[in-house]
């Protein structure tokens, strides 16, 4: 373990070259994070030996609480040199670009059903009440651009 590296390319780009001029080619090992691959990316890109292990798969002492970004290098290159885990197979950006788009429907359509409750918890405290069967349909949508709240906000 050499010590803390960012994640920015110019950082890693730079221990990379101090590496070189040792004649050392490093491995390098980074846990599963959801920001993305893009380290794993830039290391590959240049041929570069880059292990992605699971955080869920990395094994924790019972009372061993405190996580730091030292004890979690450590814990990294231990299990990378015994060979203890396995790398994690890393998705191609069209895979990853597919679940972003998937956890943001998903994002979306929950922020819609928070809205829609939100002001129908509004119209109810206000007693405007819709007439017709069906909520959020046409006819509904229809009728909410037409409502006129009867409290005036003063500043």
């Amino acid at each position: 373990m050499l010590g803390a590296i960012g994640n920015w390319q110019s950082d890693i780009g730079k221990l990379i070259r101090r590496r070189e001029r040792k004649a050392a080619t490093p491995v390098f090992g980074d846990e599963a994070e959801p920001c993305g691959y893009g380290p794993y990316r830039y290391l590959t890109g240049k041929n570069l030996a880059c292990h992605v292990l699971a955080s869920s798969l990395i094994p924790w002492k019972a009372g061993d609480r405190v996580k730091t970004d030292r004890r979690d290098a450590m814990t990294l290159a231990c299990l990378m040199r015994s060979g203890d885990r396995r790398p994690i197979d890393v998705p191609g950006t069209e895979d990853e670009a597919l679940r972003d788009l998937g956890r943001g429907r998903d994002d979306a359509m929950r922020d819609r059903g928070r809205s829609r409750r939100r002001l129908t918890s509004f119209l109810g405290r206000q007693d405007i009440r819709d007439e017709g069967r069906a909520t959020w349909t046409a006819a509904h949508l229809s009728w909410l651009v037409e409502v006129v709240c009867a409290t005036r906000l003063t500043s």
